[in-house]
């Protein structure tokens, strides 16, 4: 599985279920990464993009409440998403909010994080993860966002 985030200076991911941010650039970036793949996402992240899955990828829908939803797999748990997402045989991305993110990082083996220039205010944070065990494996200056690539590091008592 693999993390794609975009987060402030100060981890900031989201304000009243939207992006404090407009960087079309990121956006552009996150449409070549997870076209293809299949997104794991939640039920607020869905409704930020307007209730419709985004084309050429599966969305499957973490969520307690939304109902069966026409064009997205609605799972009850994580772990059910997990399983239905590998199911398609297509690369896995999760794709926010915060409780996904929390969940997903300990499944991943790489993350995409696009580090906003600035901080911003906001109501949901990217969370915190242990950076030992990742490596940085890429770092590219764009004109807004500073775009990482983390691999996951692996041990070689594995």
């Amino acid at each position: 599985m693999t993390v794609i985030a975009a987060m402030a200076g100060n981890r900031v991911i989201g304000k009243d279920n939207a992006t404090p941010w407009r960087v079309s650039e990121d956006l552009v970036h996150f449409k070549k990464i997870t076209t293809g793949g299949v997104l794991i996402m939640g039920r607020k992240t869905f409704e930020s993009i307007g209730c419709k899955p985004l084309p050429n990828r599966p969305h499957v829908i973490v969520s307690r409440s939304l109902p069966e939803t026409d064009g997205v797999d609605v799972c009850r748990t994580f772990e059910a998403a997990l399983e239905k997402a590998g199911s398609y045989g297509k690369p896995v991305f999760s794709a926010g909010g915060a409780e996904i993110y929390r969940q997903s990082i300990p499944h991943a083996d790489r993350m995409y994080l696009s580090r906003i220039r600035g901080d911003y205010c906001g109501d949901t944070y990217f969370p915190e993860f242990d950076e030992r065990e990742w490596r940085l494996t890429e770092e590219e200056e764009r004109a807004e966002f500073t775009l990482c690539v983390y691999e996951r590091r692996v041990e070689a008592s594995r």
